[in-house]
């Protein structure tokens, strides 16, 4: 999922009659995001939410998220879905690479917003 993905917007993926989300409207979706799918009373699926580059898990992608890929290049940081989210170019792994495109996409995100 993008950063910045609210609630609301993930909710209307499930919007079946008898299906829903169970998180607030208007919370931001972020790594480690916990999110349960309803059949009426009962939970059918339970998934926890990775934004990829969403490092430290606070929804954004930032030099904050730059820090957090350092800890995990030394070994830091163990829990699955944080290692997912530094996994930025996708191949499996956290190397030195996901840290220089994190870098970019920042760099790019900056830029743009200038």
């Amino acid at each position: 999922l993008p950063a910045g993905v609210k609630a609301e917007d993930l909710g209307k993926l499930f919007s079946n009659e008898g299906i829903s989300c169970d998180i607030a409207d208007n919370e931001s979706i972020k790594t480690g995001t916990i999110i349960n799918i309803t059949e009426g009373e009962s939970v059918v699926y339970s998934a926890i939410i990775v934004l990829n580059g969403d490092v430290n898990g606070d929804g954004l992608v930032s030099t904050a998220d730059c820090a957090a890929l350092q800890g995990i290049l030394m070994g830091d940081v163990t829990k699955t879905h944080i290692l997912y989210a530094a996994d930025v170019n996708g191949d499996g792994m956290q190397s030195t690479t996901d840290y220089k495109k994190l870098k970019l996409v920042i760099k790019n995100k900056t830029q743009e917003g200038a």
